[in-house]
């Protein structure tokens, strides 16, 4: 006989406070100054820099140890993790690996090696070199005289970070950080590698250890949520909106099914412990007691549409990319491609690229509406009457009112109306020649009148908005 039970629970258990963090290397026996300890101190330091967590590094576990009669061994093993935890009252644990680390000096890159070997000859740039190698062997160190392009090194950097089970001493899940660059002498390549393992670190980490609260409150599209500043909770954090997960049993055996998403919240005010926000996306009813995650990642969103314009018939489609689609503010850059009706009644090829900045006076979370500017530059192709290819640019700054209206989760339906406040065109031209000897040739016409295309009026744009989350 089948026999199942159904009830709901908070499975996204809700932050409640700090996690204290043991950070520690793999191999704690190669000092203070080797490259897996460096690392580890970065891992540590943007870890304390997240705010949600109470780091214990090597020396903090050290002296926990000595002050117990204790001692470390120099290689960590993931058993030993759980002892650590254990003395430490760790609630978690990273291990910092490094898979990979090399330094060498690699040949700079020459601009024009022929035109070096004409300015200075064979035997004069022998000569330079025996002399430059006789200055190094006397004035530089052991290090520099082994490395024959002490100032051209390349750093390549691999390191893992593994998140560890403190109870049970299994891993729960990685990330590997990369980092390359060259230039410079050895501590100034590798402060590049640093920094670009740095910011992974941090974005990963963030990831890895994302904060969960509840919605203890909503008020129309407003929402006050626990967990605040103590925890770097910010203005303009963005969290997911859930259900409750779902626990189901089946002949004794219990599932979860986890909680269907109802929307998107963005943090407006950060108190100590409570924040409040607005819900900027919402696609299912969303009650008191729903789950909140947050979500650390960027936003942004696609646009497809197509615009036409009645007075040169054209029909163009756009396709461009939108920062901070959930902000008042937000930014766009992309392109078109369409075609056009000039003077001559002729079709001609239009593409575009195009920039923008839209302004949002209502931002709700189902619709939204407001103005943008866009600047378009675009390149128009036809031929003259010889025949040649010729083309010519077009400049044409537009303001528009723009209106969104949501679909599902990640879609909405985008409709404008763009006016064109200016036309800046050059004459239709074609090129003769390459490279430096390259020229422009304006078209020929011949009734010696060129076709115009000169767009007014209004432009009517549909189209549909893809959010990337």
């Amino acid at each position: 006989m089948l026999a199942f039970g159904f009830s709901q629970s908070k499975i996204n258990k809700v932050t409640e406070g700090k996690e204290r963090l043991l950070i520690l290397s793999v191999d704690e026996k190669e000092g203070a100054q080797s490259i897996e300890s460096t690392v580890t101190g970065l891992v540590s330091s943007e870890a304390v820099n997240l705010t949600r967590f109470e780091v214990i590094d090597r020396n903090q576990l050290e002296r926990i140890l000595s002050e117990q009669k204790l001692q470390m061994s120099g290689i960590i093993r993931d058993d030993e993790v759980v002892r650590y935890g254990e003395i430490s009252s760790a609630d978690e644990a990273l291990i910092v690996s490094i898979l990979s680390f090399g330094q060498k000096g690699v040949p700079p890159k020459e601009s024009n090696p022929k035109k070096k070997e004409k300015e200075g000859g064979f035997w004069k740039r022998i000569g330079t070199e025996l002399a430059v190698g006789v200055i190094r062997s006397m004035f530089s160190n052991e290090e520099d005289r082994e490395e024959k392009w002490p100032n051209n090194i390349q750093t390549s950097l691999q390191a893992e970070i593994r998140k560890i089970n403190v109870e049970t001493g299994k891993s729960l899940h990685s990330f590997r950080v990369y980092g390359e660059h060259t230039g410079g002498t050895r501590a100034a390549s590798l402060s590049v590698v640093l920094n670009q393992v740095r910011r992974q670190i941090s974005t990963k980490l963030r990831r890895m250890f994302l904060l969960k609260s509840e919605v203890l409150a909503r008020d129309g599209g407003k929402i006050t949520m626990l967990l605040g500043s103590n925890l770097g909770i910010k203005k303009g954090s963005i969290f997911e909106i859930l259900k409750p997960d779902a626990h189901r049993t089946i002949n004794g055996r219990e599932f979860i099914l986890p909680g269907e998403s109802a929307g998107l919240m963005r943090v407006n005010n950060s108190g100590i412990d409570i924040s409040d926000g607005k819900i900027v996306r919402q696609w299912r009813e969303i009650k008191e007691g729903y789950s909140l995650v947050e979500k650390p990642q960027h936003f942004g969103g696609w646009n497809f549409s197509g615009s036409y314009n009645e007075s040169i018939k054209e029909k163009r489609l756009d396709i461009g990319y939108e920062f901070f689609p959930f902000s008042r503010f937000s930014f766009t850059a992309g392109g078109a491609v369409g075609v056009v009706t000039d003077s001559r009644n002729d079709t001609d090829f239009k593409a575009s690229l195009i920039g923008g900045i839209n302004f949002r006076f209502i931002h709700t979370r189902f619709f939204s509406f407001g103005t943008s500017l866009s600047l378009p530059l675009s390149l128009i192709f036809r031929q003259d009457d010889q025949p040649e290819n010729v083309h010519k640019f077009q400049f044409t700054p537009t303001i528009g009112l723009n209106t969104e209206f949501l679909i599902s989760r990640t879609k909405d339906i985008v409709l404008g109306v763009h006016y064109i406040l200016e036309d800046k065109s050059d004459k239709w031209v074609y090129t003769e020649g390459s490279g430096d000897e390259a020229t422009n040739i304006h078209g020929h016409w011949n009734d010696g009148i060129e076709p115009l295309v000169e767009p007014e009026g209004l432009y009517f744009k549909i189209g549909v908005r893809f959010i990337n989350f």
